[in-house]
């Protein structure tokens, strides 16, 4: 996104007036992203429920009027996959948008556990050895 920025800047003529999609190439869906999230025991990841068995009369009552006044709302939202026009962008650049994805995801989330960006950084292997005394045992 930052290079899209710059380029526009630097050259604003060709930038002026025109919508420019700073994104990856690759899109996810939100369950995608909810797959790659549960594969970090950090992080509470929400249920999903197949929308061939879901059924409003099974909610609670206060489920069930959530689901009626906002959950409803967004239903269609979750089962999209959001794709943008990114030639423009990629013009100005200079060249394609970048690989994003699964993998790129995990590359983000796992700088932001180790930096502490999302929190108290993830103990390392050494710290959890160390804490149990695995370290100092012999087995």
């Amino acid at each position: 996104m930052a290079d899209v920025i710059a380029a526009a800047v630097l050259d604003f003529d060709s930038a002026e007036g025109r919508t420019l999609h700073a994104l990856g190439r690759d899109t996810l869906s939100l369950r995608e992203v909810s797959d790659v999230l549960a594969e970090y025991p950090s992080f509470a990841v929400a249920t999903f429920v197949p929308e061939a068995t879901f059924d409003e009369a099974a909610l609670d009552s206060i489920e069930r009027e959530y689901y009626r006044r906002i959950g409803v709302l967004y239903t269609s939202y979750f089962k999209r996959r959001l794709t943008f026009e990114t030639a423009r962008a990629q013009v100005l650049l200079g060249r394609p948008a970048p690989a994003t994805g699964k993998d790129y995801l995990r590359l983000l989330l796992d700088y932001c556990l180790e930096s502490g960006y999302l929190g108290a950084p993830l103990p390392s292997i050494e710290d959890v050895l160390a804490g149990n005394d695995f370290g100092s045992v012999p087995r």
